[in-house]
């Protein structure tokens, strides 16, 4: 079917065109036509960008233990955007990153260390065996949280070696000739 230019033109401008009554185009939306705003994957409109050092600062305390939600309150971000940049999905962290974590880490194990100086063996000795056994289990999540993990290498090597319980005599028999 062709169409002259003027039925074109006559076609376009009528007021049964759907581009017309709900396009850009229309002068006025009828009452029983209501607007709705989907919500599309992704970010949503007026959402900022999370600068690269806020990024860093995100990452290095994730990396410290803090926990995600002190975190998302602190920046006003959402718990997914904390883990994002904790496991390095949400772009990558600055080269100086590791270097600033590892002086962190040695600040620790410094005041570690001279924490464990001052604890003496006459005080040790005065403790209960549940302070002990706290003092014991603090120092360790110390240790834990200071070393740096190896799963970010990608593998982990686990060596594991049994020995066998050696023999006694009794186990033997006994010969008389």
């Amino acid at each position: 079917m062709f169409l002259t230019e003027e039925k074109a033109r006559a076609r376009l401008s009528s007021a049964s065109n759907l581009a017309n009554r709900f396009g850009k185009h229309a002068a006025e939306k009828p009452d029983n036509v209501t607007e709705i705003t989907l919500n599309t994957a992704g970010r949503n409109k007026g959402t900022q960008t999370i600068s690269q050092e806020t990024r860093d600062e995100i990452a290095l305390r994730t990396k410290m233990g803090e926990p995600h939600r002190e975190i998302c309150k602190d920046y006003g971000i959402v718990h997914q955007a904390v883990t994002e940049i904790a496991v390095g999905r949400a772009g990558k962290v600055s080269k100086n990153f590791d270097s600033v974590l590892s002086e962190v880490r040695d600040r620790a194990l410094e005041r570690l260390m001279s924490a464990m100086g001052l604890i003496s063996d006459d005080k040790l000795s005065g403790c209960s065996a549940k302070d002990l056994s706290s003092i014991a289990a603090n120092m360790s999540r110390v240790v834990e949280r200071t070393i740096p993990n190896g799963t970010e290498s990608g593998t982990q090597v686990n060596v594991v070696i049994y020995s066998p319980e050696p023999r006694q005599e009794k186990y033997y028999k006994t010969v008389e000739i």
